[in-house]
């Protein structure tokens, strides 16, 4: 696949997305009154990160819930101003793209994860987290990465494949890119076979979990690679139209707006690190992104719906739950 083919590709299952209808709208043209216990939103693209969940708003401005111990959710001062294009969640950091290109980051300062003002300059055109490091592709496919270096999952060594790059994606410690012939490329930590040096693919989108990474193909079939103590590198039958990976599960989205998980977390299962996580409600989704221990989606009607570790019912601040899956009302 060259690189025209693979840009072709995505934007086709960017179609197949954009078929879905985006929002539930009352007669005056907003969105219309859902159920206080779900949340209702103008969210347009979430980002899950390990313990709290962040999403983008049409307006350009970003809201997040969830453990806030570092203020990934919340920092002191409130959120950096926007407008943003796009949001990224890791572990106990959260950083977003504005429409400038240039990158602002809030949370755990630690290990340089929130990067100078220099390597936040950009301009950029897509930013991601992993658990403690920060990696951003430019408009000339190169990729350029900070934060925590202990796996080389910030700087990988000399003989990995070049760009360019059409997308990148941070794992726990790990990092993968999607190149322009299709073919994914990832570096760090791969103590379980999650961050092989070259996968030829061809994919058209690659995601990066815990310890496991998985792509997505054109016929939207899905690969997976690494862990899979619980399942979360078996993924069922699609095809999707797109994949998401957490620390111990994996979903994926099909044209009809249906999700499917598979990992830790499914039904009828229970014990750490099960949390329902991998056991998506029968709504239809637009999008749909993993964190460790929950899942979140914009539904077709637009509301977004959390399920997994954090949700209702459950004591925030006893781990894994701290509000990540409690979706704020008035979004």
């Amino acid at each position: 696949m060259n690189a025209t083919t693979a840009i072709r590709a995505m934007a086709g299952l960017l179609g197949l997305l954009a078929l879905l209808p985006l929002g539930a709208r009352a007669g005056d043209g907003t969105l219309a009154p859902i159920s206080n216990t779900e949340g209702s939103s103008r969210v347009v693209a979430l980002a899950a990160g390990a313990y709290h969940t962040c999403g983008l708003k049409a307006d350009g401005s970003v809201a997040c819930w969830g453990w806030n111990n570092s203020g990934q959710a919340l920092p002191l001062g409130g959120i950096p101003g926007g407008p943003y294009v796009s949001v990224t969640a890791g572990y106990a950091h959260t950083c977003g793209l504005k429409a400038d290109g240039s990158v602002a980051c809030w949370g755990l300062f630690y290990d340089g994860r929130l990067g100078t003002p220099e390597e936040r300059a950009g301009p950029y055109v897509s930013i991601t987290a992993g658990f403690a490091h920060t990696c951003a592709l430019k408009a000339d496919g190169s990729v350029a990465c900070w934060g925590l270096n202990d796996s080389h999952q910030v700087s990988p060594s000399e003989d990995m494949p070049d760009g360019p790059y059409l997308a990148v994606v941070g794992g726990h410690k790990h990092t993968c890119g999607l190149r322009a012939g299709g073919s994914v490329a990832c570096w760090g930590d791969n103590g379980n076979s999650q961050a092989p040096a070259l996968l030829p693919g061809p994919y058209v989108s690659v995601a990066a979990g815990g310890y496991h990474s998985c792509g997505l193909k054109a016929d939207g079939s899905v690969a997976c690679w690494g862990a899979n103590d619980y399942g979360q590198s078996s993924p069922l039958s699609g095809p999707y139209v797109s994949v998401t990976t957490g620390e111990y599960h994996s979903c994926g989205l099909k044209a009809d707006g249906s999700v499917v998980c598979w990992g830790a977390g499914v039904r009828g299962t229970t014990g750490f690190p099960n949390y329902g996580q991998s056991n998506p409600p029968a709504e239809r989704f637009v999008s749909v992104t993993a964190g460790s221990f929950h899942t979140c989606g914009v539904r077709t009607d637009g509301i977004v719906q959390c399920w997994g570790a954090g949700g209702p019912g459950s004591i925030d601040g006893v781990d894994p739950n701290y509000g990540q899956s409690k979706v704020p009302n008035g979004l």
